[in-house]
């Protein structure tokens, strides 16, 4: 790039998990700009299903997750399904998923480190086989 040049990365708005099975890359639209077709960022992916059937776990399902001081929850891929998904930056995250009759799931100092062709970060894949409990 020559100096004074600047580039706009643009981002799909696509969801969680159908970019994992998208190609990416980086092109330029016109000079001076930067066209992008990565996902947009996504840290953790979380599968919950039961340890003893493993049936998926879905209704009912919530979790957080926690980089730093920052605490947010986890968010459904569907109403239907067992992938919870949260985050979009690298770091070190510490992963939760509860749901009422099993014991609380915990996954602490997941590394996010991977990034895409234009600087997306890519998801941590996580399996929580919830354990019941009383």
């Amino acid at each position: 790039m020559q100096s004074g040049t600047s580039r706009t990365a643009v981002r799909s708005a696509g969801g969680p998990l159908l970019p994992l099975l998208l190609a990416t890359g980086c092109g330029n639209a016109e000079p001076g700009m930067m066209f992008c077709t990565a996902p947009k960022s996504l840290a953790i992916e979380v599968t919950v299903t039961d340890s003893i059937s493993g049936n998926p776990l879905a209704d009912s399902t919530t979790g957080s997750l926690q980089l730093g001081s920052v605490v947010d929850s986890l968010q459904h891929t569907s109403p239907t399904s067992p992938v919870l998904y949260g985050g979009d930056q690298l770091g070190s995250y510490d992963v939760t998923v509860t749901r009422p009759g099993y014991a609380l799931w915990t996954q602490r100092r997941v590394a996010v480190k991977h990034e895409g062709p234009c600087g997306n970060v890519l998801p941590v894949a996580l399996a929580a086989r919830m354990q019941p409990g009383p």
